[in-house]
């Protein structure tokens, strides 16, 4: 009982010294209209085969307080621009299409690309402080293709284009969705002297159980 009640006691000291990390901040856009055929395509405009589009921005708490702008590309002429960028994603559900869903992470709108056949990815966006998106994040991976557009508002307009989906092959085809923040719940991260002096009770804990089994 003795020595649960003093790992308690080490563990409570540790997590006391702990530091908290800073909440993250997460811009979500969901798509939330059918997509419909460009006016453009020969076929009636209309709902078209079952294509959704998603995205994720994660930057640091600080950024979304202060405002921030950030920019990437795959191409190789391009040097990004991530300052308070922690992540972003994107999804493409291309309907009865194999493969069915498309992801790009972070590392694909950054890793350099040269080529027809490598695509395009893009981002460009800014938001004021604690604001809405505004910019762009494109993507084109030579088969598919989408944009979408904000503008600081709630809604968000996209645009669809594939060589394989119903009838976006031919002038596109337009979406619309929504963006939201979400804040997460900063985390307790044990700083280094928290973790050395949470190792220094534990060695002293076990020492103790070693002498007491040797008595």
């Amino acid at each position: 009982m003795k020595l649960l009640t003093a790992l308690s006691l080490v563990t409570g000291l540790a997590m006391a010294a702990a530091g908290r990390a800073e909440a993250d901040v997460i811009y979500i856009f969901t798509q939330t209209t059918p997509t419909y055929t460009s006016p453009d395509s020969p076929f009636a405009s209309g709902p078209t085969v079952g294509f959704v589009g998603s995205a994720l921005v994660v930057v640091t708490d600080e950024a979304a307080a202060n405002g921030f702008s950030v920019q990437g590309s795959a191409s190789p002429l391009s040097t990004p621009s991530i300052d308070g960028l922690l992540a972003l994603s994107v999804s493409l559900f291309n309907g009865p299409w194999y493969p069915p869903v498309l992801t790009y992470d972070l590392d694909d709108f950054l890793t350099p690309r040269s080529g027809a056949v490598a695509g395009r990815f893009l981002f460009d966006l800014t938001a004021a402080a604690d604001g809405l998106l505004n910019g762009t994040i494109y993507v084109n991976n030579t088969n598919d293709e989408m944009r979408l557009t904000f503008t600081g508002a709630p809604v968000v307009n996209g645009m669809f284009n594939s060589d394989g989906v119903g009838g976006c092959w031919y002038g596109g085809c337009t979406f619309a969705g929504q963006q939201v923040v979400y804040r997460t719940l900063p985390q307790v991260v044990p700083e280094p002297a928290s973790l050395a002096l949470f190792g220094a009770g534990m060695a002293g804990l076990a020492l103790a159980r070693r002498r007491r089994a040797g008595c």
